[in-house]
């Protein structure tokens, strides 16, 4: 059965709402970077209405996750990628607790606003133009159903970041509603072993994965705020 591409814009769109919720959980220190990218996609809708039915991830609610996930890995220097980065706030806020970040976009305006967000909000992340679907990967990608929502268009960034997928500790996505499995897959086949998978749907939140199967989350501690010491700051 063909999917309803409508449906599964509506399912994401509760993003909003657990974006809401989130909102007074979050570090003033992030609340600039989260207002300046939703004035951004607002423009950007204005551009390109009912692009591909997309909407973005809850940025507020992605602040936490980070954190314990940076703690358990042990501070600055773990590498992470988040594929389809579109305005590039998830790897501006894991650049901030501490991770060396990176995006891959596909869309050209969103990339280029992703460059001027975080130059602006003084980040270190970076961002690639392309696709994040690895050149080994394209054949099997090309035959995937119709129905596959994911951009399939596009050369792979990994060459202009001088990297692989499996170079990344920590690889985040925000797939299409019924398509986590297909990504869960793709990261198995071309990613470490010992990767960390960060997905977020509209309806679970945020979920952490390895090897292709959810494992729970490293315990909380408690951490310095963005701007503290310790912390890089904005």
């Amino acid at each position: 059965m063909r999917r309803d591409e409508t449906r599964a814009g509506a399912e994401q769109r509760s993003a909003a709402a657990r974006a809401a919720e989130n909102h007074n959980q979050v570090s003033d220190a992030f609340l600039p970077l989260f207002a300046d990218a939703a004035e951004r996609w607002r423009a950007f809708e204005v551009r390109r209405p009912g692009y591909h039915t997309y909407v973005h991830a809850d940025w507020p609610g992605s602040v936490e996750p980070l954190r314990r996930l940076a703690d358990h890995l042990g501070g600055a220097g773990s590498s992470f990628l988040e594929c389809g980065s579109g305005l590039g706030v998830i790897a501006i806020v894991a650049d901030k607790l501490g991770f060396d970040a990176y995006g891959i976009e596909l869309e050209p305006w969103l990339f280029e606003q992703s460059l001027d967000l975080a130059t602006k909000h003084r980040a270190r992340a970076t961002f690639a133009h392309g696709s994040f679907v690895p050149a080994a990967a394209r054949d099997d990608v090309a035959h995937e159903s119709a129905e596959f929502l994911t951009v399939r268009d596009g050369e792979p960034a990994y060459g202009e970041l001088g990297m692989q997928l499996a170079d990344f500790d920590v690889i985040y996505a925000f797939p299409w509603p019924g398509e986590e499995e297909r990504f869960l897959d793709l990261t198995q086949r071309y990613a470490r072993r010992d990767a960390h998978v960060l997905l977020y749907g509209s309806t679970d939140g945020y979920q952490l994965f390895r090897r292709g199967r959810p494992v729970a989350w490293p315990p909380h501690r408690d951490r310095q705020r963005p701007g503290e010491k310790g912390a890089r700051s904005s």
